[in-house]
C-alpha cells in the first residue's frame, strides 16, 4: 500500500494533487500540519471525496492538534515522535493513533500507552538494516 506524505509550502494545488493521486489509486493521503492550512484542506476534501480518499494529518504534535484534524475529517493521526497525552486522548475517543518512533524504548513505551502503530522515524536512520536488527528483540515490530 502506497502512503504518500504531503508536506508542501504553497497549497495551492493540493487538491488536484489529491484528486490525481485518488485517480492513481491511493486511498490513503497524509498531510502534514506543516501545510499552510492544512486543517482547512483536510476538512475540504474530505468533504469532496469522503470514502473515495481517507485524509490522516501528519506531524501532530499534542492533543489539542490532533483532536482539531479529527473534527476536520482526518481518518488517522501520525505524530513523528511519541507523545503519551496524544496516544491517551485518541484512545479515549478510540481513534488510529501511530506515534514515531526510532528507539527501541520507545517502541515499547508506544505500544504500552496503546498507538496503534508505530513509525519508524525518522527514514534515514531507519534504514532496511535498522529493521532487520529490530526484528530479533521486538518480534511485534515487522
Amino acid at each position: 500500500m502506497l502512503l504518500p506524505v504531503i508536506r508542501i509550502d504553497d497549497p495551492t494545488d493540493l487538491y488536484e494533487v489529491s484528486c490525481a493521486l485518488k485517480e492513481g489509486g491511493v486511498k490513503l493521503i497524509e498531510i502534514t500540519m506543516t501545510v499552510p492550512g492544512a486543517i482547512d484542506f483536510i476538512k475540504s476534501v474530505n468533504e469532496r471525496l469522503k470514502g473515495e480518499v481517507f485524509m490522516g494529518a501528519g506531524t501532530i504534535l499534542d492533543p489539542i492538534t490532533a483532536r482539531m484534524a479529527i473534527l476536520a475529517g482526518a481518518s488517522y493521526i501520525v505524530s513523528p515522535s511519541f507523545d503519551a497525552e496524544v496516544v491517551k486522548n485518541l484512545q479515549y475517543i478510540q481513534h488510529s493513533c501511530n506515534s514515531g518512533c526510532m528507539t527501541p524504548t520507545e517502541i515499547v513505551t508506544a505500544w504500552k500507552a496503546g498507538a496503534d502503530a508505530i513509525k519508524l522515524f525518522p527514514g534515514r536512520v531507519c534504514t532496511p538494516g535498522f529493521f532487520q536488527d529490530m526484528r530479533g528483540p521486538l518480534p511485534r515490530s515487522n
